[in-house]
C-alpha cells in the first residue's frame, strides 16, 4: 500500500546459533519479496553482525542481547534508510 514497511532482518546471536539456517530462509524470502514490491523494503543487519559466519562478540551475558556495540551496528545500516525515506515523503 502507500505505507512502506521495512522489514529488519532477523538477527543472528550466540544464544540462538542453532537457528541460524531457519533464519537465513525467512530473510532470504522477505528479500525476494521485498524485490518484488514497492511498499516493502529489506533491511539486512544479520550480515554485519557476523564475522566468518559467526557472531560477533556483540551481547550481552544472556548471548541474545546486544550490547550497545550491537546496536551501533544496526543505527549505521537503519539510519540512512529511515532517513531517505523521510526525504522521499516530504518531496
Amino acid at each position: 500500500g502507500a505505507t512502506p514497511v521495512y522489514f529488519i532482518s532477523l538477527k543472528p546471536s550466540k544464544a540462538r546459533f542453532a537457528q541460524m539456517g531457519k533464519q537465513a530462509q525467512v530473510n532470504a524470502a522477505v528479500r525476494v519479496l521485498a524485490k518484488r514490491r514497492a511498499d516493502l523494503h529489506f533491511v539486512d543487519v544479520a550480515s554485519p553482525m557476523l564475522k566468518a559466519g559467526k557472531p560477533l562478540d556483540i551481547f550481552q551475558a544472556d548471548a541474545l542481547h546486544m550490547t550497545d556495540a550491537g546496536y551501533r551496528i544496526w543505527t549505521r545500516i537503519i539510519r540512512p534508510k529511515v532517513a531517505s525515506a523521510d526525504r522521499r515523503r516530504c518531496k
